[in-house]
């Protein structure tokens, strides 16, 4: 009896094994009634550094609070090199690119001014509707043409209100000479905003003067959170640079900074 019970479930378990391939292979493809439905469905890209409209001249510098146009040269990784094929099906799906291959960059790139030109302030618009995309949350300095809410929603950086001392002591290498002189001039911008002409020197009275109307001035622009760069939260700081008041070092304060944030 025990045989018998064991031998009919090998059989069974045999039989599910050789049904399988032949199950999965006639699913290669999708059901397209199930992929017209999901197609139909809006994405919201939760993380973009989107470029405003600029005319003639123009400049959008506040696409990134720490560009990183200016470091060391680096090999792009693989998805961002110009042989990716993506990005010849992307300008065949935008632009009616008619060709297989980039030869004819030169005819593409007339073909987005051509957009450009057409759209004007809509093309940010544009481009977010080609790509099936109803809400897209813009990481950047400030907004601009063409971003207009509630289709783009404004997601501003705030590193620079966490390091308000002396930090050219940690500028020991160029990328963080850079990004620290970034951060410096992001938050001088800040304080010229709220027409703050002195850093306050106590930290409570920094928080009441800078961090806290900065942070109101921006939800009350639009924006929905503030972003925190990985490289702020990192302990580059002094331990040695106390605060006044506190007796705490910059670097303690930029710890709790980020355990606030994350726990946010």
């Amino acid at each position: 009896m025990r045989f018998r019970t064991s031998l009919l479930c090998f059989c069974l378990l045999l039989a599910v094994l050789l049904v399988l391939p032949i199950s999965a292979s006639s699913q290669i493809s999708p059901d397209p009634q199930i992929m017209a439905e999901v197609n139909q469905i809006k994405a919201v890209e939760n993380h973009t550094h989107v470029p405003k409209v600029v005319g003639p001249g123009e400049k959008d510098d506040d696409f990134d609070a720490l560009p990183r146009d200016p470091l060391e040269p680096t090999e792009a990784p693989l998805m961002a090199r110009p042989e990716n094929p993506k990005f010849l099906e992307a300008w065949q799906k935008l632009y009616g690119y008619t060709y297989s291959d980039p030869a004819h960059f030169h005819e593409l790139v007339a073909m987005k001014q051509q957009v450009q030109k057409e759209q004007e302030d809509n093309y940010p618009a544009w481009v977010i509707d080609k790509l099936g995309i109803e809400y897209m949350l813009a990481n950047r300095v400030a907004m601009g043409r063409g971003l207009n809410p509630p289709r783009f929603i404004w997601v501003p950086f705030d590193d620079a209100l966490m390091v308000p001392l002396n930090n050219h002591a940690m500028a020991d290498t160029p990328d963080r000479k850079f990004f620290y002189q970034r951060e410096e001039m992001l938050l001088k911008r800040y304080l010229s905003e709220l027409n703050v002409s002195t850093m306050p020197a106590i930290l409570d009275n920094y928080v009441a003067q800078v961090t806290t109307p900065t942070l109101e001035r921006q939800k009350k622009a639009g924006a929905v959170r503030s972003s925190l760069s990985r490289r702020t939260c990192d302990p580059w700081i002094s331990p040695n640079r106390r605060s006044k008041k506190h007796g705490r070092s910059s670097h303690a304060m930029s710890k709790e900074a980020c355990r606030a944030r994350r726990s946010t």
